[in-house]
C-alpha cells in the first residue's frame, strides 16, 4: 500500500486516539507488508484536547505508525508538516508515534515540520517517540523540525520526545541521522528534555 502526492490543509480539533493531520492510524498488519508514504503534506493546526485521556497519539502528518506484522517495511519520504500540534501523550510535529515490531524496518527520511508542538509526554517537533522492538528498526535520517516543542509531565524533544530502542528480548535499533531540531524546547517538570 502506498500514499503519494496526497496532502490535507483543514484544521482539526477534537478528543480521540491516533489523531493525524493526514492519517490517524497507518498499520502494517501481514507479515512483509509494506506501506508507504512520499510526497504529502499537510500545513492545518491539530489539537488533540489534552484534558483527554483518550487523546493519545497525535501529530501533523499522521498519528500512529505502527507494523503488527513480522518483517513489515514502513516508510515516510520527503513529506511535511507545518501546522501547530497539540496533544496528550505522544505528540509530534509530523509524526506521534512510530512503533517497529518483529523485525520490521521503520524509516523517516528527507522530511521535515515546523508548527509548534505541546503536549504532556513523548513531545516532539518531528515526532514523539520513536520506538523499536523484538529486533526492528526504527530510524530518521535527514529530517529536521524547527518549532517550538513543550511538555507538561515528561520528556521533550526538539526532534524526538523519546527515542527507545528496547533491546530486552532481541536487538532493535532507533538510530538518528543527519538530523536537526532549531525550535526552544521547554517542560514544567525535570528531566528527559532535550534540545
Amino acid at each position: 500500500a502506498s500514499v503519494t502526492g496526497s496532502y490535507a490543509t483543514g484544521n482539526l480539533s477534537i478528543a480521540v486516539s491516533w489523531l493525524g493531520g493526514l492519517i490517524g492510524l497507518n498499520q502494517a498488519n501481514g507479515a512483509s507488508s509494506v506501506i508507504d508514504i512520499s510526497n504529502s503534506y499537510t500545513t492545518g493546526t491539530i489539537y488533540n484536547n489534552p484534558g483527554a485521556t483518550v487523546a493519545q497519539g497525535t501529530g501533523g502528518l499522521l498519528g500512529l505508525n505502527r507494523s503488527g506484522g513480522s518483517n513489515a517495511s514502513m516508510k515516510i519520504q520527503s513529506s511535511y508538516a507545518t501546522g501547530a500540534v497539540t496533544g496528550n501523550g505522544y505528540t509530534g510535529g509530523l509524526v506521534g508515534w512510530t512503533k517497529a515490531n518483529t523485525s520490521a524496518n521503520h524509516t523517516i527520511s528527507n522530511s521535515y515540520a515546523t508548527g509548534a508542538v505541546s503536549g504532556t509526554a513523548d513531545v516532539g517537533g518531528l515526532v514523539g517517540q520513536n520506538f523499536s522492538v523484538t529486533s526492528a528498526i526504527a530510524n530518521i535520517e535527514s529530517s529536521y523540525a524547527t518549532g517550538s516543542v513543550s511538555s507538561t509531565t515528561g520528556s521533550a524533544g526538539g526532534l524526538v520526545g523519546t527515542n527507545k530502542a528496547d533491546t530486552s528480548s532481541a536487538a532493535s535499533t532507533a538510530n538518528i541521522s543527519n538530523s536537526y531540531a532549531t525550535g526552544n524546547v521547554t517542560s514544567t517538570v525535570s528531566g528527559y528534555v532535550g534540545g
